[in-house]
């Protein structure tokens, strides 16, 4: 095993106080290079957590774990992380770091969801979505603004960490008054086909970008309602978690999710290619 971040020992039943609302905070700003910054080491109530000295305190997951194989055979493993950081690992020598790299404007600040549900890889390129959230606070995280954080698409050359393209996700389409949670930010998975690569949004905005130069080539608003097969009323929501399922010639998509926040949905989208 290798730890891509020191000191990263999160669970989240081992920061609560038991019979209470009190979760946790997050300090503002936090420090550089931090995920989530648990502020009660002492709020453990199963034997399965570690002690209070051992708790780093940070939540900077590891995601979209890829395995590539370059040209002349080489392998490396190419990771996504929470703090929006690409990273190329060889497998050879216990997971040393081979690149890393920081898409994105130098200013966004901390980021505490990055790269949450995956990637995606067309074998030259690595396709993350990428959230810029910044912290928030309060008990149980539950009573909070909406998130301001930017987002974007950005491909990364396997083979030497460069960045191939990058695009900012366009404004969100969040109705108004504004969901709690909503924002143009990506926090799902990406799917990958010859020449497209899809992505959704928790404004639940559906996106296919070009992978040759991350072109917005098309996009759907399912954040509404619709007519279903089954007559059950149905309606769209954000879109996170797993990315888009392709197979076909049809692009199928679940919209409503809302675990932690979101736009909830109940429907499961079919696209298929106009024949117009």
């Amino acid at each position: 095993s290798h730890q891509v971040t020191a000191n990263d020992t999160f669970l989240i039943n081992c920061y609560a106080l038991p019979n209470s609302e009190e979760r946790f905070t997050f300090p503002d700003p936090l420090p550089a290079g931090q995920g989530l910054q648990w502020a009660r080491a002492d709020a453990r109530h199963s034997d399965n957590c570690a002690s209070p000295e051992q708790l780093g305190g940070i939540d900077v997951d590891v995601q979209a774990v890829m395995l590539h194989t370059l040209p002349g055979g080489r392998m490396v493993i190419v990771v996504g992380q929470q703090t929006g950081r690409g990273f190329a690992l060889d497998p050879d020598r216990e997971g040393a770091r081979l690149w890393e790299l920081s898409p994105g404007p130098e200013d966004r600040g901390n980021v505490t969801s990055g790269v949450t549900f995956g990637g995606a890889t067309d074998g030259q390129l690595a396709f993350f979505p990428i959230h810029f959230r910044g912290p928030r606070g309060g008990p149980s995280n539950s009573a909070n603004p909406p998130s301001r954080g930017g987002s974007a698409m950005v491909a990364i050359r396997v083979g030497t960490g460069e960045l191939s393209w990058y695009t900012e996700t366009p404004s969100s389409q969040c109705a108004d008054p504004v969901p709690r949670g909503c924002s143009n930010g990506m926090d799902g998975a990406a799917t990958a086909i010859p020449g497209l690569v899809f992505a959704g949004s928790v404004d639940g905005m559906l996106r296919a970008y070009s992978t040759t130069g991350g072109r917005i080539v098309w996009e759907y608003g399912t954040a509404q309602e619709f007519a279903t097969v089954n007559r059950v009323p149905a309606r769209g929501g954000t879109l996170s978690g797993p990315g888009p399922v392709v197979v076909d010639g049809m692009v199928l998509m679940g919209s409503g999710y809302t675990i932690g926040a979101g736009i909830p949905g109940n429907v499961l989208l079919a696209f298929s290619v106009s024949e117009e």
